[in-house]
């Protein structure tokens, strides 16, 4: 059983080691792997002296040494502790964490609303450190933990002030220095990544409004996933786009490859599906997707009342635009009435 548990290669640990003079002792194996961006990143936020409130909803490390072994010396990085992200949390929520008046698996609004502010908080303290988290999606959000002598899920803090962090600053990346790439899953990405391949901060804006809806409703607003042939996963994702969001401005749409295959000159639709259909397949029986609005009341909680969906769906336009430059700053979303009274809620 080699597996990389070789010199110069991992650092093979069992239940119970310690680490750094008997200070830590390992219990749980959570996963591994790092970068060496995200080494750099993590060493600037530790040092971070700023006194945003932001930075309690970040994975920052709490310390950090080197161990020496027989396979080499390795940088340990220490964090606070933290339970799962909120996707496992809801696939094995305790009892008294779901929405009773919802037929799916949900947080109440209550949560939902809490879990939306303090992620924000987090990006506009990442924002304003100069990094981006480039992967913010709802396996990268951490609840806290009362417990550690138990599964995680049995003791997520369900407090009214339990405490969400934004984890795994793997995909992150420095604004001055922005990545080629980006490795944000494919129904996540922003028109210009999809587009352009152009990366920037208001990627993490984009998939935070994916977020409002998926937390909302309990599904995603794009179906797109990264299996089969890329060409036809984007071109689904283009013609998604269409009807989702509303037609795609024609200069966008001019930067797209394959656009004239969907769109003739006049930018008229003149295709509506992927490939070729069957013989004697009539394409206008195709259902189309729903627009964000009508998926949003479809799906909606039922104890949801009709004006705070209304302002939900007018936040989602706000930040779901096809133009980067026009959806808001991090720092603009918290001023909205909707998360002031929100963040008002939580003092």
């Amino acid at each position: 059983m080699d597996q990389g548990y070789r010199p110069g290669k991992f650092h093979l640990i069992h239940f119970g080691d310690t680490l750094k003079d008997s200070r830590y002792r390992i219990i749980r194996k959570l996963g591994y792997g790092c970068f060496s961006t995200e080494l750099a990143i993590l060493d600037a936020l530790s040092q971070s002296t700023s006194k945003h409130p932001g930075k309690n909803h970040v994975m920052t490390m709490v310390d950090s040494f080197e161990h020496k072994n027989p396979n080499g010396v390795h940088r340990c990085l220490a964090f606070d502790v933290m339970g799962p992200s909120r996707a496992g949390a809801l696939k094995e929520s305790p009892k008294g964490v779901t929405n009773p008046s919802s037929e799916r698996t949900q947080f109440p609004i209550w949560m939902v609303k809490s879990i939306l502010y303090q992620t924000l908080l987090g990006i506009d303290f990442l924002h304003r450190s100069g990094v981006a988290h480039g992967d913010l999606q709802q396996g990268n959000l951490l609840f806290s933990v009362k417990d550690l002598n138990a599964p995680l899920t049995q003791y997520i803090d369900v407090d009214p002030r339990f405490c969400i962090k934004c984890s795994d600053l793997g995909g992150a990346f420095f604004l001055s220095d922005p990545p080629p790439t980006l490795v944000t899953p494919v129904a996540l990405r922003s028109p210009e990544l999809l587009f352009e391949n152009k990366v920037n901060k208001v990627q993490d804006v984009w998939i935070f409004g994916c977020l409002i809806f998926e937390l909302f409703t309990g599904r995603h607003l794009v179906l797109v996933t990264g299996m089969g042939n890329r060409e036809e996963v984007d071109d689904d994702h283009f013609l998604q786009f269409n009807v989702i969001l509303g037609p795609v401005p024609p200069s966008l749409r001019a930067k797209y490859p394959r656009a004239h295959i969907y769109y003739n000159e006049k930018g008229e639709q003149v295709k509506n599906y992927i490939g070729e259909l069957p013989d004697g397949f009539d394409p206008g029986t195709i259902e189309a997707s729903p627009t964000v609005e009508h998926a949003f009341d479809t799906a909606k909680p039922a104890d949801m009342g009709v004006e705070e969906a209304h302002v939900i769906k007018g936040l989602l336009r706000w930040i779901l635009d096809y133009d980067p430059a026009k959806r808001p700053l991090a720092s603009e979303f918290l001023e909205h009435p909707w998360f002031s009274a929100v963040g008002s809620s939580l003092k």
